[in-house]
């Protein structure tokens, strides 16, 4: 049985004068996202932030669940190796994408 694959589309919000962004969140489209800006910065204004016109909304590219792929905003697939962890016990990952990187390279890394 075939599955179509569904794409999410990964946005945040940018505050340009701080130069930071916020936690990613899905959006349907770039419509959604923007509302969700407009919505933001009216309960700014609401709780008395004025500068609400430093804060704007970045695409950032999507992900899928099955198969797990991500796409930056240019639509290049990044390469990265899934950690899962039973959050009930710890999982050190510190090392994770040294180790992708050194499989990819050829080179031996420390496992």
């Amino acid at each position: 049985m075939k599955h179509n694959i569904i794409y999410y589309n990964l946005y945040a919000t940018y505050d340009r004068v701080a130069n930071t962004i916020g936690l990613p969140f899905i959006a349907q489209n770039n419509d959604v996202a923007l509302r969700k800006l407009k919505n933001l910065k009216e309960n700014m204004k609401k709780e008395g932030i004025t500068e609400v016109d430093d804060i704007s909304v970045m695409y950032l590219g999507q992900y899928t669940m099955t198969p797990i792929k991500i796409k930056d905003a240019k639509d290049n697939i990044i390469g990265f190796e899934p950690v899962f962890t039973d959050l009930a016990n710890t999982y050190d990952v510190t090392n994770c994408f040294e180790k992708s990187r050194a499989r990819e390279t050829g080179e031996q890394g420390d496992e």
